[in-house]
């Protein structure tokens, strides 16, 4: 009997520690959420389906708004932080831009310092920054 109890309770464990570890693991936007459940919330917009309702996707999805802006700078290449990020000191100062394998293998070579012109473009939050293109100035 005494068997049957230890293997109860070191299962109700390891139940118990599985269930930590999924509430542990949540994503930021539940961090602050209550405990109590809430509802659900579709991410795709509910479109009211009419004959037009195409027309007005397609013309939402197409809005300038909708693509970042590629913008043109200039500044001096510091060195390739990891694999994918690369730092340049702007007018703003320095400043972590990400980049594509290829413009990684481009700069790598480069020496800190390195007076650089370049396009970047922001992500739809305008929290990551993307080279486009980079050149030695």
């Amino acid at each position: 009997m005494k068997k049957n109890n230890k293997t109860a309770i070191a299962l109700s464990s390891a139940v118990l520690a599985l269930l930590l570890m999924g509430t542990a693991c949540s994503n930021e936007k539940n961090s602050n959420a209550s405990l109590s459940p809430s509802p659900s919330v579709s991410a795709v917009p509910t479109v009211p389906s009419s004959p037009d309702s195409s027309e007005a996707l397609a013309t939402e999805s197409a809005s300038p708004s909708a693509s970042p802006e590629t913008v043109e700078s200039t500044g001096e290449y510091s060195g390739l932080q990891d694999g994918h990020t690369i730092e340049i000191v702007t007018d703003q100062g320095p400043t972590a831009f990400q980049v594509s394998p290829e413009i990684a293998d481009k700069v790598d070579p480069w020496e800190s310092g390195t007076k650089v012109k370049f396009q970047y473009k922001t992500d739809e939050n305008g929290e990551q920054l993307s080279i486009v293109s980079i050149d030695k100035q």
